[in-house]
């Protein structure tokens, strides 16, 4: 029970803090090229879902495209609802989760809390899109060589979500090259 209010309260500071995204930092470059520990990918992935929650909170309130703050409100929702669910998950198995975002995380968050407008829209989408890309490879990684069968298959339930995110932030991405490329004729 201590856990799992410690866990919640580590994800209620994570909330509420001002950070930032899930990132490719110098150390999730190997990723893609090795096959984490089952521990080690519970770390990423824990930060991660700080810095997507954290992110989306700051995007809510400093986006100026009515669509971005609605992506900014169904991350944080979706990724409240997932890093819940890792809680539950590392508690039942004794993994320590990140109590922090990683040093990449809080540099893209700095560099976001500078900007604002159009400037922070572009920015922060670009971000998610590349950072789903690497979640995606990441999560389906674990889904098929992870060695704990139950983290195998929440990492397999996030996938969908992760490639729904995707979706939404290359069409945001899309849609502000169209209206760049409008306003500069």
């Amino acid at each position: 029970m201590k856990r799992i209010l410690a866990g919640l309260g580590v994800l209620a500071c994570g909330a509420i803090l001002a950070t930032a995204v899930v990132a490719a930092d110098e150390n999730d470059k190997d990723t893609n090229k090795k096959q984490l520990s089952d521990k080690e990918f519970v770390q990423k992935v824990s930060a991660g879902g700080l810095a997507e929650v954290n992110m989306g909170n700051l995007a809510r309130t400093k986006a100026a495209d009515p669509a971005v703050r609605q992506f900014a409100e169904r991350l944080v929702r979706d990724h409240t609802k997932a890093n819940q669910e890792l809680i539950q998950l590392a508690n039942r198995k004794g993994w320590t989760l990140a109590r922090t975002m990683n040093q990449h995380q809080q540099q893209e968050y700095d560099k976001l809390l500078k900007l604002s407008g159009q400037a922070f829209d572009r920015e922060f989408v670009q971000h998610q899109v590349k950072d789903h890309k690497m979640d995606i490879r990441m999560f389906q990684n674990e889904a098929e060589n992870g060695k704990d069968k139950d983290l195998q298959n929440w990492a397999k339930q996030c996938v969908p979500t992760l490639k729904e995110h995707l979706q939404i932030a290359q069409k945001l991405a899309d849609n502000q090259k169209t209206n760049k490329e409008r306003t500069s004729r």
